[in-house]
């Protein structure tokens, strides 16, 4: 990198966004930098032209740099290793995150509560209650940098202090100060995800550089990365498309799994009352974690019904090829009495669990959950006798995620 680059402040040139670019793409991924007709950088030290001067995100005709949101095409540099620059476009906060080793743009919607602004305790753009007012200056207008009602912490409903904030319905603020999937309470007395891991969720624990000791004994000897596996990614069957850091986590092995569920402070679902479950007790449900959610205490065959129904979950009677967002399908979850608010038990992906036929490592077989996208009928149901090998290329699937469970 030149030795005269100020990475302190974001590139005010051409020469420079072109040296940013060259030296961020030989450390991460070539992606393709490109310039728009925006001056405001949020991802460092706040907006270069203010915001009431042009509404959020105010435009210019400065030659400065913006996120570019058509086509899906993010800017590789400023902003941490995870996220990078973003924008606000009318009620809605753009930025680009790395998801899976692609960075890809993702967006929220703020909502009729908040606004998209910067601020100024965090040094970066976020959904803030009382953001903005029209005309307001360098500052904001009404309710200021730091975003008025609800200040940093995001109000009521807010995140919680994890950035970027977390979808108050499927999410919450891990112990570590990154978003995870929801802990939904069961009858037995632990709680399970409401929904699979995600990638950006996935992501957010990964780029902290978790170490590879203290794995299980099946693991240790083998397992030198967490990173999911690159040729499975590649796969036609992963999906590539917009708002991919909201799909399933996928292409992880049952090492992999645990490491993360253990990670954020869960457990990989496994025996009610803590440890792993017994390989044969896969419906027993005074013993499965994951079957007593899935069938609602034994009460059903899958998470909706007694009966398989096709377009519930994703299935291959849905035909969409892939995954599809985690907890985006509102029939695919039960309606009994305590179990209600978990999703995609069935299909989607399929669900490791802490339930294997040995401990000798790489080829022992770990039970696997819930069917998937490519599967249909009973492969989708509770009771399914699903399983692949613990590790190795087999293990690795465009089709096989993540869910974990409260400890014990």
């Amino acid at each position: 990198m030149d030795q005269n680059l100020n990475m302190s402040r974001p590139p005010r040139t051409v020469q420079e966004l072109l040296l940013v670019c060259t030296a961020v793409s030989g450390m991460l991924l070539a992606v393709e930098c490109r310039l728009s007709d925006s001056l405001d950088d949020f991802s460092r030290g706040g907006p270069t032209a203010g915001f009431g001067g042009g509404g959020y995100g105010g435009e210019s005709t400065d030659g400065g740099i913006q996120c570019e949101k058509y086509p899906v095409r993010c800017d590789e540099f400023a902003g941490d290793s995870a996220r990078l620059m973003g924008c606000c476009e009318d009620n809605t906060h753009w930025w680009c995150e790395r998801v899976q080793g692609d960075w890809r743009l993702r967006s929220k919607d703020c909502g009729s509560n908040a606004g998209c602004g910067y601020d100024a305790n965090t040094g970066a753009l976020r959904c803030i209650s009382g953001q903005g007012g029209s005309g307001g200056g360098e500052t904001g207008g009404t309710g200021g940098e730091t975003g008025g009602t609800g200040g940093t912490t995001g109000g009521t409903g807010g995140s919680g202090g994890c950035s970027p904030e977390c979808d108050a319905k499927l999410e919450e603020c891990g112990i570590h100060g990154y978003c995870v999937a929801k802990s939904v309470p069961m009858p037995g007395g632990y709680s399970i995800d409401a929904t699979e891991v995600t990638r950006s969720q996935y992501e957010a624990w990964f780029l902290t550089n978790p170490s590879t000791a203290g794995q299980p004994a099946a693991c240790s000897s083998w397992n030198k990365t967490y990173q999911p596996d690159l040729a499975c990614m590649n796969s036609d069957r992963v999906y590539k498309g917009p708002n991919s850091g909201n799909h399933p986590v996928v292409c992880v092995d049952w090492c992999d799994a645990y490491a993360y569920c253990k990670g954020v402070g869960k457990r990989l679902c496994g025996k009610i009352g803590g440890g792993a479950n017994d390989y044969g007790d896969f419906t027993d449900v005074s013993k499965s974690q994951w079957y007593a959610a899935c069938s609602s205490g034994g009460k059903y065959e899958f998470p909706y019904g007694a009966t398989y129904d096709g377009q519930a979950c994703n299935s291959s009677h849905k035909e969409l090829g892939t995954t599809s967002e985690v907890g985006s399908l509102s029939s695919c979850q039960s309606s009994a009495s305590g179990y209600e608010g978990v999703y995609d038990l069935s299909g989607n992906v399929w669900e490791w669990e802490d339930s294997c036929n040995g401990t000798n490592g790489i080829s022992d077989y770990c039970r696997v959950r819930g069917g998937a996208f490519d599967f249909y009928g009973n492969y989708l149901g509770c009771g399914n006798d699903g399983r692949y090998v613990r590790g190795g290329s087999e293990s690795f699937l465009p089709s096989a995620g993540i869910r974990c469970c409260s400890l014990p």
